[in-house]
Formats: structure tokens, C-alpha cells, sequence
């Protein structure tokens, strides 16, 4: 009975601890230049973790004048922000989210459509740091569109999710709890 009683409270411990948490899925997702507009580096440095600041010659991406990044997640997620390393030119950005739905290879088009579920932008031209965009709260999507409205260069993208996680507990607060 005792043995039962202590698996019991490990188990409701364990569960209350259950919360949300943050993590970056830009790794896990499939991310893709759209050929319409010219660009310089490989898509693969946007999600390499290296940026100025943590690496003394990190690889950028560059778009010459503008360009589309479409970027399939491999489910729908909770969507909190999405973050970019610019470099020392840097442009206007919108980021679309979608529940369904792809953009085409040249980004001229989506077939299928799918929904629209948020826009954020930013239009600080900030350069040399992490610009963030942060989604409305509840914003569910599984493909995102990430614009650039002129010339600028990238070294990192970050999509944040909320992530259920549970947290891990000692022995010392289990056997605590029976005092």
C-alpha cells in the first residue's frame, strides 16, 4: 500500500510540474528560397546556430533586392515569435502564418491557398542584432512565408514555439512529501 501511495504522489508531482516552455523548431523545418528573386549563400547558414556574437566567421544569407523564405514546420505548433539575425544591411520583414497550404518554388503563388492565420512585420531596418516579431497569442500554423521588402543579410532564424514539457523532480522532494 505505501508503494502504491509513493507512486501516486511521484505521478501528481510530476504532472503539476507539466507546463510550457519554449524551444526553436527552425532547425526541424524545411526552409526554402523562392527562386523568383536572386540571392547570395546557402539557406542551410540560416539555421547552422551560427551568428556574430557566438562564432568569428559565420555564413549569411543575402537577398539582392527581395525575396520570399518558405518554410514548412513538420506539424501545426503554437507559434510565439519568430527571430532573425541581420547583418549590416538590412530591409523591411513581414511573416505570414499559415494553417495549410505552400507557396510555390518561384513564390508567385500558393496552391492550395490554405488559411492565413497571422501577419506580424517589422520596420526598424535594425541591423547587426535579432529582430523579433512576435505572433498574436493562439496563433496556430504549420507553413510560414517569411518577407524581405529590399537588400539585407541573414545568419540565423529562430521560430519559438510553446512546448508542453515536464519538468524533472528530486528523490529529496519526494521522500519530502511523505513528512
Amino acid at each position: 500500500m505505501k508503494k502504491a501511495m509513493l507512486a501516486l504522489v511521484v505521478l501528481l508531482m510530476a504532472g503539476g510540474l507539466a507546463g510550457s516552455a519554449l524551444r526553436n523548431v527552425a532547425p526541424d523545418a524545411v526552409t526554402r528560397a523562392t527562386t523568383y528573386n536572386v540571392y547570395e549563400g546557402e539557406v542551410s547558414a540560416l539555421t547552422d546556430g551560427k551568428y556574430p556574437g557566438n562564432d568569428e566567421n559565420p555564413a549569411s544569407f543575402r537577398w539582392l533586392s527581395k525575396g520570399i523564405l518558405a518554410i514548412e514546420l513538420p506539424e501545426p505548433v503554437e507559434l510565439r515569435e519568430f527571430r532573425v539575425y541581420v547583418g549590416g544591411e538590412a530591409g523591411g520583414y513581414k511573416v505570414k502564418a499559415y494553417l495549410g497550404g505552400k507557396l510555390s518554388l518561384e513564390g508567385l503563388g500558393r496552391s492550395p491557398e490554405g488559411k492565413l492565420v497571422a501577419e506580424v512585420e517589422d520596420a526598424s531596418y535594425a541591423t547587426d542584432s535579432w529582430v523579433v516579431m512576435k505572433f498574436p497569442p493562439g496563433t496556430v500554423a504549420d507553413n510560414l512565408e517569411f518577407w524581405d521588402f529590399g537588400p539585407a543579410e541573414f545568419y540565423e532564424i529562430q521560430i519559438i514555439v510553446a512546448s508542453e514539457v515536464v519538468e524533472g523532480t528530486t528523490w529529496g522532494r519526494v521522500k519530502a512529501a511523505f513528512r
